[in-house]
């Protein structure tokens, strides 16, 4: 989850040489979401299983660590607007108490 002032958005194709203008809103990007194969076929999986981390020799021990486990994407993601509504103000408030700038 990406958030940025809205003052960056408002700036974007300014000059470096003008004033900027300055808000202290803050802007949630939209979800991205990703799906992930399980065990190797064409379905998608909503969440991240432990197959899709590591790759298992014949007796189930982990062998090496998956490089590239989505498969796919979506953009934006499906979410409640419940569920956009308090991630967005968490995010906000993380933002903040980081001191993020830009």
């Amino acid at each position: 989850m990406a958030v940025i002032p809205q003052y960056v958005i408002d700036n974007i194709d300014t000059p470096l040489s003008t004033p900027l203008k300055k808000s202290n809103e803050l802007v949630v990007m939209p979800f991205l979401e990703y799906l992930f194969k399980v065990n190797s076929e064409d379905v998608n999986s909503e969440i991240r299983l432990p197959e899709s981390k590591l790759q298992h020799d014949a007796d189930g021990i982990p062998i090496v660590q998956n490089m590239s486990t989505f498969s796919s994407t979506v953009l934006p993601a499906e979410v409640s607007d419940d569920l956009l509504k308090d991630l967005s103000e968490q995010a906000k408030l993380a933002f903040t108490a980081m001191e993020g700038r830009h």
